[in-house]
């Protein structure tokens, strides 16, 4: 990683920064707004005259904090998110293909332009805090750990509304992203409103850092990397390895969360987090099986020079690297993992609950319905449809299994109301269908779906087969063959 100094995109952020109006109007509302608050407080409380009081230390904080976190969770993530997503305009787009900058270089510069952006907002509100340090009733470590807070939940969503700015989309849905990320921005923002009153209040004792302030520490910390790696891959060119950076940091999020949950399993005999891991796991999984289904059936030249040539090295890459096949196999080793540890650590309580039973068969229906929608693009829409829509497809037959036969159950006649909620046997297909029936569907439920994979299995496996056949590195060329130049050529062309 580049240090922030070197990065000419933050360089190009902050000049753009210095001459525009925008952030310099956000930061004389800021401090026109901060004093307005003192100020009204001060000449409102007739106890502060009184020494020694420090009853409006408390309060103070959590309005000043309250609006400090408002500018930089709001203002300045929209500000960085819209002006990347203009850059994604065909009369503005030099920035991303016009250069030797790396995608990595230029999602970073874009970060690094909203960090010193936080920064001074919050040097800004330094000598307001001193007042409210000078009033008495509060600490400096409640002051510093609440800014802290507040700093790591603005860095989130700078790399949230980056990764949002960065969506390969038309000018319409950007507009309908722009207003989605402001309401998601402004609910998110008052997180460090909470954590201020729960700092200020002193619920979690003298200890700067409690249990849950490093799981919230944690969790900004995890969703940063995903959606700095969701980010590089979004600008990251069609033809290079774009899913080897997300499913590498996917893979270390998925390990870090299931060893904090075995580690609470260990010391608390307490299985809770390990059903939500394995919940979340397999619910996230099966959405990145309708994402791999659609990635690339050949690799081309660029992704096969990067390809180790040794075997056992390739094997252990090859879950990483873009393609169908690689991504089915990421997402079901995934899945697999989560539920045999699930299973083995406690089966008896896994068994007995209706919505853990159902999870692996939750996960080979999306299987076999990605699978199916492989199959129908193939032999069917070809000439039509592309391979990188084959993800709707899959969830239009699901849609469609799931709608179709609760639409006969209400036109067969005879059928009561309840008989709609007993899963019969032309229910089979309906994945919601599973959070809410007894043991005994349930298991046609499951025979179904594991048939139903299975044959899909067998008719795509020439498909995937092919794919793990033609992961192999480029052939070495041979420099004393006279037709060396022409496969050189060749090669370039590729």
């Amino acid at each position: 990683m580049s240090p922030p100094t070197l990065n000419p995109v933050m360089i190009k952020e902050l000049r753009q920064l210095v001459r525009g109006r925008f952030i310099a109007g956000i930061l004389v509302t800021f401090l026109a707004a901060q004093l307005v608050i003192i100020g009204a407080y001060v000449l409102g409380d007739p106890s502060l005259a009184v020494p020694g009081t420090g009853r409006a230390a408390q309060p103070l904080l959590r309005i000043l904090l309250g609006a400090l976190s408002m500018a930089c969770c709001l203002c300045v993530p929209a500000y960085v998110g819209i002006r990347f997503s203009l850059e994604h305009q065909p009369g503005n787009a030099d920035l991303l293909f016009v250069t030797t900058l790396t995608p990595g270089m230029i999602v970073r510069g874009k970060l690094y332009s909203g960090i010193l952006t936080t920064a001074l907002l919050m040097s800004v509100s330094m000598p307001y805090m001193t007042f409210i340090y000078l009033l008495r009733g509060i600490d400096l470590p409640t002051v510093f750990s609440a800014l802290a807070f507040v700093f790591l939940m603005s860095v989130a969503l700078i790399q949230f509304a980056i990764c949002i700015g960065a969506l390969p989309t038309s000018r319409a849905f950007k507009g309908l992203s722009a207003l989605g990320l402001a309401g998601f921005v402004s609910s998110a923002g008052m997180v460090p409103v909470m954590l201020v009153y729960e700092f200020a209040s002193g619920r979690h004792g003298s200890s700067p850092l409690s249990t849950v302030q490093l799981g919230i520490l944690l969790t900004f910390l995890l969703f940063f990397a995903c959606f700095h790696a969701f980010s590089v891959a979004l600008i990251t060119p069609h033809s290079a390895n774009r899913s080897l950076p997300v499913r590498v940091v996917l893979t270390v999020v998925w390990a870090v969360c299931g060893g904090l949950a075995i580690r609470h399993l260990l010391i608390k005999t307490n299985p809770d987090s390990l059903f939500a891991w394995t919940y979340c796991t397999t619910i996230l999984c099966a959405l990145a099986l309708v994402v791999s289904v659609g990635e690339r059936d050949t690799l081309n030249a660029r992704i096969r020079r990067s390809i180790p040539r040794w075997r056992s090295l390739r094997i252990l890459v090859f879950p990483f690297f873009s393609g169908a096949a690689s991504g089915v196999f990421w997402a079901t080793l995934l899945a697999a993992v989560s539920l045999a540890l699930l299973f083995t650590v406690s089966p008896k309580r896994a068994l007995a609950g209706p919505v853990l039973c159902s999870l692996p068969t939750l996960f080979v229906y999306a299987l076999a319905y990605t699978l199916t929608a492989a199959l129908i693009r193939r032999w069917l829409l070809a000439a039509w449809v592309p391979a990188r829509h084959t993800g709707a497809i899959a969830l239009l037959l699901a849609a469609a299994g799931t709608v179709l036969p609760f639409v006969l159950g209400l036109l067969i006649k005879g059928v009561p109301e309840r008989d709609l909620y007993s899963a019969p046997l032309w229910h089979l297909g309906i994945i919601v269908e599973l959070f809410y029936i007894q043991s005994e569907p349930r298991q046609a439920h499951t025979l179904f779906a594991a048939g139903w994979a299975a044959v899909v299995l067998i008719l795509n496996a020439r498909w995937l087969a092919g794919q793990v056949w033609a992961f192999r590195p480029m052939p070495s060329l041979n420099p004393s063959s006279s037709n060396s130049v022409q496969e050189i050529g060749k090669r370039v062309c590729e």
